[in-house]
């Protein structure tokens, strides 16, 4: 999640200070956070992917899609497994 984290942060041109105080965190934390001393709570993950126009799965690296998939589609977990269909 850090690297991401960084790379997004440099994106958008903000700095940690700025980021920190989006996230109501210390400076320190965004520091450990992108360098992996330690990881972000559920809620400043869900914050950053919100700042950063992400997914949660992009930004901790589940998926290489920067897309938010927020529409009613076909969800295909995995090769053998059933398809889910939204309604």
């Amino acid at each position: 999640i850090g690297q991401r984290m960084r790379e997004l942060r440099k994106e958008k041109n903000i700095t940690q200070p700025e980021l920190a105080k989006m996230l109501g965190v210390s400076n320190g934390a965004i520091g450990n956070w992108e360098t992996g001393n330690r990881q972000p709570d559920d809620a400043a993950k869900i914050q950053m992917a919100d700042i950063f126009g992400v997914s949660v799965d992009y930004l901790i690296g589940r998926t290489d899609n920067r897309e938010i998939t927020t529409n009613n589609e076909d969800l295909n977990f995995s090769e053998g497994r059933q398809t889910l269909r939204m309604i």
